[in-house]
């Protein structure tokens, strides 16, 4: 059996540091990108990505270069190159929700966003629903790896969730 991973944009976009030249990233952003390296070049892995990563990738990448001084656009081409490489090559495997994924968005977001008064944005929902109906399909329990302190939070605390989704936070001290 393969290993099921679906990975947030928040750690996903580690990955893609390694494609920018003369990249001056902390040691410990730099373990981080090992591991999503790591995670993502082993074939025996399933790697899935929900479909509005592929826009919020490109943001995230923005916002690192926008972050570093000495970063130019061709850094941030570089990471768009690398990752569009990573789909088209299939070892990330893109989700495209279907409506019964959007049903539950809904329900999520009223569920732990209004009722629970948890933040929860849209796009995050979409990666837990996406991670769900993974977990469902093939029928074993998934992790999802995120650096998103609040979205690892809830799904770890979240009953319905602990059976079928593991969480990995990866900024933790």
């Amino acid at each position: 059996m393969s290993r099921t991973y679906v990975i947030d944009t928040s750690a996903l976009k580690f990955r893609y540091l390694h494609a920018s030249p003369h990249a001056n990233i902390s040691a410990r952003f730099s373990s981080i990108r090992r591991r999503m390296r790591a995670l993502v070049n082993d074939k025996r892995n399933q790697c899935y990505i929900a479909e509005n990563t592929m826009f919020e990738v490109m943001s995230a990448f923005g916002s690192v270069v926008r972050g570093n001084a000495t970063w130019k656009p061709e850094h941030y081409d570089a990471m768009s190159e690398a990752f569009n490489r990573d789909v088209a090559e299939e070892r990330l495997i893109v989700r495209i929700p279907s409506m019964r994924e959007f049903t539950r968005v809904r329900h999520l977001l009223r569920a732990v966003g209004v009722v629970q008064k948890r933040s929860l944005g849209s796009l995050d929902a979409i990666v837990i629903s996406s991670a769900l109906e993974v977990a469902y399909e093939l029928r074993h329990r998934v992790k999802l790896y995120t650096a998103d302190k609040a979205m690892s939070s809830m799904v770890a605390d979240l009953e319905p969730f602990k059976s079928v989704l593991a969480v990995e936070y990866l900024l933790k001290t």
